[in-house]
């Protein structure tokens, strides 16, 4: 067993995973709704993520949406090349 959940134990790691775990699917179902409905208004075979934040949310929120989405493709980008 992992030395990291060994503290707190197998039924609360297996629960914490399955949380996370349906949290994930939940927001992943979300926003495939979410794209699927913005591309059927569209008439197009594509919606981007900015894109369907500013139909949902708004022009502000599309801008921080897009900042949180360069910054996560730069972390990725510096945690590969390290």
């Amino acid at each position: 067993m992992p030395h990291s959940p060994s503290n707190t134990g197998f039924v609360a790691s297996t629960a914490a995973l399955t949380g996370c775990c349906a949290f994930s699917i939940t927001t992943g179902l979300l926003i495939a709704e979410v794209n699927l409905n913005i591309m059927r208004e569209q008439g197009a075979g594509t919606a981007s993520l900015v894109t369907m934040t500013k139909r949902t949310l708004g022009e502000g929120s599309a801008a921080a949406a897009s900042a949180a989405y360069v910054f996560l493709h730069y972390a990725l980008l510096v945690a590969y090349l390290r």
